[in-house]
């Protein structure tokens, strides 16, 4: 074994003392990082303004079906709060009289954000004046 030559491990005296520079850049830099997050995510949530959903409803297109017409509307929330179990109603009005009425339920609509959806009526929604509201919603 001449040719193997084995080297004592080092000494206690030898041996590096501490933390080298790069390891507190290192450790600095996540520091910040981390400081800078939670600052952020606190200051996010005390500025923001709380209020109910705000629902702005749209009637986009009616389709005939083979049963029908299929009215589609799109469902837009321009409030700060989440909806749940967004009920939509829709009716059909010949002046005051009511010729159909219809229901629909979005079950999620976050806060500025927008869902379509359609109405399946017998009649053409086209010969008759359309009223689109929202009936209620719950808190997530």
């Amino acid at each position: 074994m001449g040719w193997f030559k084995r080297t004592p491990p080092p000494s206690a005296s030898s041996r590096q003392v501490g933390t080298s520079a790069l390891e507190w850049s290192f450790a600095v830099a996540g520091g910040t990082i981390l400081v800078g997050m939670i600052g952020y995510m606190v200051y996010y949530g005390l500025s923001q303004p709380t209020g109910p959903a705000k629902i702005v409803l749209k009637a986009d297109t009616v389709e005939p079906m083979p049963e029908g017409y299929v009215l589609t509307f799109t469902a837009r929330n321009v409030g700060s709060s989440t909806a749940a179990a967004l009920k939509i109603k829709a009716t059909l009005l010949e002046g005051e009289r009511v010729i159909e009425e219809r229901e629909a339920t979005i079950d999620y609509l976050p806060e500025h954000s927008e869902r379509e959806g359609g109405f399946f009526f017998r009649r053409d929604p086209r010969l008759y004046r359309t009223d689109l509201m929202s009936a209620g919603y719950a808190a997530p």
